[in-house]
């Protein structure tokens, strides 16, 4: 005879719906905005519903690009035999205050770049 298992399931992680739930209310804001400027602007005219779909597009291929570049690094990590992430992060913690906001600001620099681009490759 088995016994009933009563524990608790599994918690799921749903950090991949955030990028989802992002998208929507974008999509769902935007019908508010354009009434927003008309209503305070009646001279104002219709945005074209193809643009939405163009910058929605283009938000796609940002995230689907963000995804491939953290798959990508993780192989070319264990294919180098270079160490785990976890401790890259922690001998970043030792730089000085100087070097980490430096690059911190080449990393923000560069994905603002690569979201720039892809909005363009789309337009």
């Amino acid at each position: 005879m088995e016994l009933l298992n009563l524990a608790a399931p599994e918690r799921r992680s749903y950090e991949i719906l955030k990028p989802v739930l992002l998208l929507v209310i974008l999509i769902l804001a935007y019908p508010i905005v354009q009434y927003l400027v008309i209503k305070n602007d009646p001279t104002a005219g219709y945005v074209d519903p193809s643009i939405l779909v163009l910058a929605v597009m283009g938000l796609a291929l940002f995230l689907v690009m963000i995804g491939l570049c953290a798959w990508l690094f993780s192989k070319v990590t264990s294919f180098y035999g270079l160490p785990a992430v976890g401790i890259l992060v922690s001998q970043f913690k030792t730089l000085s205050v100087c070097h980490q906001l430096g690059f911190y600001l080449a990393s923000f620099s560069l994905l603002l770049f690569a979201g720039v681009m892809c909005v363009m490759a789309i337009l």
